[in-house]
């Protein structure tokens, strides 16, 4: 066998090989409110930066959410829409609004980009990991 015949079905295999991870990677539209709601009622979310677990959120129903960042104490919180954003407040600050576009990944995961710095991710994913906040029941 030649080089020649082998080039183009080495070209092939690199696209696949280099298109994968981008397949992967595909992300819906921001997800409206009733949407997001819909995938999160009833779920432990695990946030993830760069790799890294820092948090974890818990959705109840009527868009109420336990907030814990791994080493500080559980705060419960709201969300709602506002301009296309799906919007936090917490109990410990709630005149300080934490809005994110939320997209749903191909793997079930979701990418959280805050507004006003949509180059900056969040990933969350539903790992099966419980939420343990002392006084709270959950």
């Amino acid at each position: 066998m030649r080089f020649t015949d082998l080039a183009p079905a080495s070209a092939l295999a690199a696209t696949l090989v280099l298109s994968a991870p981008v397949a992967a990677q595909d992300l819906s539209a921001p997800l409206s409110a009733d949407a997001f709601e819909e995938m999160v009622e009833g779920r432990y979310f695990t946030h993830f930066q760069d790799g890294v677990p820092y948090a974890i959120e818990a959705y109840f129903p009527g868009r109420r959410t336990i907030w814990l960042i791994f080493g500080d104490p559980c705060i419960e919180g709201e969300w709602y829409e506002r301009d296309g954003y799906i919007c936090f407040v917490y109990e410990d600050s709630e005149d300080v609004e934490h809005c994110w576009h939320y997209l749903a990944r191909d793997d079930g995961a979701l990418v959280a980009r805050p507004r006003g710095n949509p180059f900056s991710e969040i990933e969350l994913f539903d790992d099966g990991e419980p939420l343990t906040c002392p006084g709270y029941g959950v």
